[in-house]
């Protein structure tokens, strides 16, 4: 995304703008080029506003991860200033998929500040069960005379083929015996993340007592279909 001041000129593949007076600092772009074969090239544009230099960020970059992952390590490079002036870091976008998270495991939000030694201890935490286009993480940093430089890190979250789950990996049925001899088994419907679940397979059995389907013995390795499950007992 391009500053409100800043425009390209297809016919010219120029860049142009003013910018406001106060501006100070470092602005990075990633311009990418994409043939019509799909191929692409990339390249880093840094502009530099002002006579005192901003602190130095690593330049915008892209994160691939895969869905479900936890603590994905930024590898951000700590900023300096190089004046040598105290550098603070503020956050100004995050991501639309999963956290960024602090060395304390904290989610940032927009705004949140921290010191430039922190910015190398941040993780990325992926959602559950989503994947595509993450968003960006946008940071800004900005030295002891208000001069700034803004850099990001723009995620991409690969899909994982989850396993079907069950409300509860593991449930507990109470059988008063003797004043009991057959109770209804209370089998949660299987769900998967992916897909729709329409069968499954019994793979273990109890080795005391019967489970029937409609009166009938369960055998190992027997298909129930989904609505099956709500016959036994």
């Amino acid at each position: 995304e391009l500053p409100a001041w800043l425009t390209y000129n297809q016919d010219t593949q120029q860049f142009q703008g003013i910018p406001p007076e106060d501006q100070k600092g470092s602005i990075k772009l990633l311009v990418q080029a994409i043939d019509e074969f799909g191929e692409t090239a990339s390249k880093i544009l840094e502009f530099q506003l002002g006579d005192n230099q901003a602190p130095i960020l690593d330049a915008p970059k892209e994160l691939v991860v895969s869905e479900d992952a936890a603590n994905t390590a930024l590898r951000l490079t700590d900023p300096i200033d190089p004046e040598g002036t105290a550098v603070s870091v503020t956050i100004l976008e995050i991501p639309t998929l999963g956290t960024v998270l602090d060395k304390m495991g904290n989610s940032l939000a927009i705004g949140s500040t921290l010191t430039a030694g922190h910015l190398s201890e941040l993780s990325y935490h992926a959602a559950i069960d989503v994947n595509g286009d993450g968003g960006y993480f946008r940071y800004q940093a900005t030295d002891a005379n208000g001069v700034v430089a803004e850099s990001s890190v723009h995620f991409f979250v690969d899909p994982v083929n989850d396993a079907p789950r069950f409300s509860s990996q593991n449930s507990q049925l109470i059988i008063r015996y003797p004043a009991e001899t057959s109770v209804q088994l209370d089998v949660a419907v299987p769900t998967d993340p992916e897909s729709t679940i329409n069968q499954a397979s019994v793979f273990e059995l109890p080795a005391l007592g019967i489970i029937t389907l409609d009166g009938v013995a369960v055998n190992i390795g027997q298909v129930l279909t989904i609505d099956q499950l709500a016959h036994l007992s």
